[in-house]
């Protein structure tokens, strides 16, 4: 293994020390950065990390073994692995001490650059692993977290509704002839109002199975204009409802170069998420603008808006779904998948909010093939 991306301070009081053992790391591809005391090494891992430390134990001031204690005390710098370089053959009880301290290995001097080679490359393959054990854990963090979530969907905001779909057609039914029209009419809006509710959950539930096993993005050019149509004439049940007006001002078609199915799915949650946090008789407006290379969509309601706190947890999984102005429910799910099938596509998406003022979501996609 090469260093490469890994960079390595070395701390010496000894010029001569740093120059040798500097130049030989420089050609192993390891990026170099020096310090002559144990006050200049902590400053300057502080200011940068690096990845591993090789530490003279003898110098003026405070020496190796202090130097080590003060490094570890700091939250960030703790991991770094710490070599000690020593003048001296050291007996049991020092070396005993140096990893007290925290180091991790001893080096003797004269240093032969075979040893430095093969002890460096060895911590640093060991950070490596450490590291790449660490992204996996936040990996299966993740995967628990999609579970837990999954689980409340199907243990609560889907149980609920077909509850309430149980529980009204029951009574209904009981006493059918017994209900005015107009007592009908209304329990029947209801009944289709959750159904509307339970099928924005089961679609984004659905779209979250498909990315989980890793759907293929076939992208092709397509038009903006009809794209949008199409996701106007999903949406327009849900619209009327709350007398939302969905409109998209008359301007020149654009194409953009990306899979229709996934960023169908990306304007429609924005949609829905417009339409359930803007109050009746609102409008929900869709445009484009040329980005240069991206194309973005806007999405830009006159709904109820968003404090800093909850805009920043837009597109993860910290967002908690909320109830719409008119009680509407949500899986939480739908922002998440958006900004997934947006990256998978080569694009991003975004949000600006004012609270009390509304929300305009973005999505960015390429214009012609990356």
């Amino acid at each position: 293994m090469t260093g490469n991306q890994y960079s390595v301070l070395i701390v010496d009081d000894n010029p001569d020390t740093l120059k040798i053992i500097g130049t030989f790391l420089q050609k192993e591809g390891y990026a170099i950065r020096f310090a002559q005391n144990g006050y200049a090494a902590t400053e300057s891992a502080v200011l940068e990390p690096p990845d591993l430390i090789l530490l003279d134990v003898s110098m003026p001031g405070i020496d190796g073994y202090e130097t080590c204690r003060r490094i570890r005390s700091i939250e960030k710098l703790a991991p770094i692995p710490i070599i000690f370089i020593t003048a001296e053959k050291k007996g049991a009880e020092s070396m005993l001490e140096g990893f007290k301290a925290g180091a991790v290995d001893y080096i003797e001097k004269p240093v032969e650059s075979t040893v430095i080679a093969a002890r460096v490359q060895l911590h640093i393959s060991l950070l490596q692993a450490r590291r790449e054990l660490e992204e996996r854990n936040k990996e299966l963090e993740a995967i628990n977290d999609w579970k837990t979530r999954l689980l409340s969907i199907l243990g609560h905001d889907l149980r609920n509704p077909i509850a309430g779909f149980l529980g009204l057609t029951e009574v209904i039914l009981k006493d059918f002839d017994a209900f005015p029209k107009e007592t009908l009419q209304e329990y029947i809006q209801e009944l289709h109002k959750a159904a509307l509710n339970t099928e924005a959950i089961l679609e984004n539930v659905l779209s979250w199975a498909r990315l989980s096993k890793q759907s293929i993005v076939k992208p092709v050019s397509f038009s903006v204009h009809n794209l949008i149509m199409d996701v106007f004439d999903q949406m327009a049940t849900l619209a009327r409802q709350k007398n939302i007006t969905l409109n998209m001002p008359s301007m020149e078609d654009a194409f953009a170069y990306a899979d229709p199915e996934m960023t169908e799915t990306i304007i429609r949650n924005f949609i829905a998420n417009g339409i359930k946090f803007t109050p009746k008789g609102g409008t929900i407006q869709v445009n484009w603008t040329d980005q240069g290379a991206l194309l973005e969509i806007s999405v830009i309601d006159t709904g109820i808006g968003m404090n800093l706190e909850k805009h920043q947890c837009l597109f993860t999984t910290k967002i908690q779904s909320e109830r719409g102005t008119e009680g509407e429910k949500g899986s939480g799910l739908g922002l998440i998948i958006c900004k997934e099938l947006a990256e998978k596509m080569g694009g991003s998406v975004g949000a600006e909010s004012t609270e009390g003022k509304g929300s305009r979501f973005w999505l960015r996609l390429p214009k012609k093939s990356l």
